[in-house]
């Protein structure tokens, strides 16, 4: 996208003897690299600094004095919201764009005159147009005028997030019947981290594919089980959808995992991606069998297993989450799955299993 608008950009402005200095503000590595790349394009601007969250783009704007701060607003720590706040006690008039993923723009100004947001990724449509309007935004910026609390959504421009990392929006699905887990280097633990914070009573299933042979699944399968503090077993056999509370199945090495009709079962089909048991054959098939009934977290690991099966869920509407490149042992399968838009949310590790339940209560489970 950044490509559409790297050639003939506009010289400095009348009147402007250096480039706009702008300040990139979002938890995301990758949407950040985005932003970046679409703004060291322009001839008339130039990135002063980065950072992850509101606590570092409140030191980074004290320090910098940037023109343009672009900034997110749902950040783990110090949310935009309150760093913006700050900024404008602190007396920096930075010009404000807001890059949220809210789908109302008024309607998030209303909310930050309340100083709540929910935000979830927005596509816009039409990328190309969405970075002519950002940076039509930088250019006619001038610095704000700080004023109460109460006036701040006064001070800033609000565009609505590029869709590049989420794809299509859809709304959540009426219910999720399985928690689907995929992961290859580093995942081991990883996902026992998650499973340490997801209940032990977890009405759906949470069945998992980790790259691994027939040799080390079972020290795969007591592992997580330590790590996590669940029972997770292996898949052995057919075994139903729909069942007791607290099943945490692990594919086993050599062997696909499968949901087919109401069934978790396993078959010996081809090598996908090079490997088996696959992420793309677990996740395919549960977008055949439950549509976008399914949560799916696509985690660490080498190359793109479960990214097309992942986009394929997405597209149905299910809950599709990935983890975060900060937090990601080898980002090769998360990053690609970003690419393809296939996932609804971009999640660091520590914030994953919160992810999982606080979805859980929100969506009918079983």
């Amino acid at each position: 996208m950044a490509e559409a608008h790297g050639t003939g950009s506009p010289a400095l402005a009348p009147g402007r003897t250096d480039p706009i200095r702008v300040l990139l503000v979002d938890d995301s590595f990758a949407y950040r690299m985005f932003l970046r790349e679409l703004v060291s394009l322009q001839t008339d601007m130039q990135v002063v600094g980065e950072a992850a969250n509101g606590l570092s783009a409140l030191r980074s704007a004290r320090e910098l004095a940037p023109d343009v701060v672009l900034m997110d607003v749902s950040m783990p720590g110090m949310d935009g919201i309150e760093a913006v706040r700050r900024m404008r006690q602190d007396g920096i008039t930075s010009h404000v764009i807001m890059v949220s993923a809210f789908s109302d723009p008024a309607a998030l100004k209303d909310t930050l005159k309340a100083g709540v947001a929910t935000l979830h990724r927005k596509d816009p449509g039409n990328g190309e147009e969405w970075c002519g309007s950002l940076l039509a935004s930088i250019r006619s910026g001038t610095p704000g005028t700080g004023g109460p609390a109460g006036d701040l959504a006064d001070d800033m421009v609000v565009v609505p997030a590029h869709g590049q990392l989420t794809g299509r929006r859809h709304p959540l699905p009426s219910r999720i019947r399985a928690v689907l887990i995929g992961a290859s280097t580093g995942g081991p633990k990883a996902v026992g981290q998650v499973l340490a914070g997801l209940p032990a009573d977890l009405p759906v299933p949470v069945v998992m594919v980790i790259h691994t042979d027939s040799v080390f699944d079972r020290t795969m399968a007591e592992t997580l089980a330590r790590s996590g503090g669940k029972p997770v077993r292996l898949i052995t056999r057919p075994e139903p959808l729909a069942g007791s509370p607290g099943r945490f199945l692990l594919a086993p090495g050599g062997r696909h995992v499968v949901i087919h009709g109401n069934l978790i079962s396993l078959n010996d089909g081809p090598l996908r991606h090079s490997v088996r048991p696959s992420v793309d054959v677990l996740f395919d098939s549960a977008a055949a069998a439950l549509g976008g009934e399914v949560m799916a977290a696509l985690m660490t690991g080498m190359g793109r297993d479960g990214a097309t099966g992942l986009r394929a869920l997405h597209d149905l509407g299910a809950v599709t989450l990935v983890q975060d490149q900060e937090t990601s042992a080898v980002f090769g399968m998360p990053a690609e799955a970003i690419h393809l838009g296939a996932a609804r949310q971009i999640v660091p590790l520590d914030q994953m299993a919160r992810w999982i339940r606080t979805t859980l209560l929100r969506i009918p489970s079983g």
